[in-house]
């Protein structure tokens, strides 16, 4: 869990009352392998929470595989970069309330540039 506003900061005075309400959003992460991976040395895999422009980045294993930690449930925006190669999706995780393991996502690239396409193979 974390706070929804960080940091969580209250104001007292002395021999004062003072109501603290504190929310917490569930947090939780993924893990899974990008297909059709070429083994780039600097790719990296980012979801951005559409709401409130949060992003986490993870650098993306030889082999292809990726995790994330911290996120909450929202709806993002997934992006695949690697050099000069970039794809992006839009995923919703609104339910979402614990780790997904062997999230499966897949990147085509038409040329060897920029031309790519990023999916969900095996959906959460």
């Amino acid at each position: 869990m974390q706070p929804q506003y960080n940091p969580l900061l209250i104001n007292t005075q002395k021999g004062g009352i003072t109501d603290v309400i504190v929310r917490l959003n569930r947090v939780f992460g993924l893990d899974g392998i990008i297909t059709n991976f070429d083994g780039h040395s600097e790719a990296t895999i980012t979801f951005i929470n559409n709401n409130t422009q949060h992003q986490l980045t993870y650098k993306i294993e030889d082999d292809g595989f990726f995790m994330i930690e911290g996120l909450t449930a929202a709806d993002y925006t997934i992006t695949y970069k690697a050099g000069e190669r970039q794809a992006s999706m839009e995923w919703s995780a609104l339910n979402q309330q614990q780790w997904l393991s062997n999230i499966q996502l897949q990147i085509d690239c038409i040329d060897k540039t920029q031309q790519c396409a990023l999916s969900i193979v095996s959906p959460p």
